[in-house]
């Protein structure tokens, strides 16, 4: 039988057990990050929610626009509040902000109390982007269950 020294078995069964405590540590860990990532992704949600309803009121509030000089101010809410919305898609997941970003056809009507052509276009704009962060809202809390 070969001669097995003491020093030589604690090169081998060191490092092995450094190993299998590594693995065992990075195991816990990984379900910590998978819970951060979670818990950001609700977070993210949770905000994109309350930019949709301020979005309404910024919709509901250009319905009422009484004169045209005051077109140009709303439109200048309306970028802001598309850059912010975009931001916390982006973070979400950068292919929904490029579809969120990007507008086909705007399948929403016209809208009869609108000033000018102007004023119509950006009510329709605002409008089917709504619609759109209700449907990426309404996605993420269904692969939540």
């Amino acid at each position: 039988m070969p001669d097995i020294s003491i020093t030589w078995l604690s090169y081998v069964t060191i490092p092995i057990g450094l190993i299998m405590l590594i693995i065992i540590i990075l195991q816990g860990k990984g379900s910590q990050i998978e819970f951060v990532a979670v818990s950001r992704k609700d977070t993210i949600v949770k905000q994109l929610a309350n930019l949709r309803s301020s979005g309404v009121a910024l919709r509901n509030k250009g319905m009422n626009l009484d004169t045209t000089d005051k077109i140009d101010p709303w439109k200048n809410e309306i970028e802001e509040w598309n850059k912010a919305t975009l931001y916390r898609i982006e973070k979400l997941s950068p292919p929904e902000a490029e579809m969120f970003r990007t507008l086909d056809w705007i399948k929403f009507p016209p809208f009869e109390n609108a000033l000018n052509a102007e004023h119509n276009k950006y009510l329709r704009i605002l409008s089917q982007r709504l619609i759109k962060l209700e449907s990426l809202i309404s996605r993420y809390l269904k692969h939540k269950k």
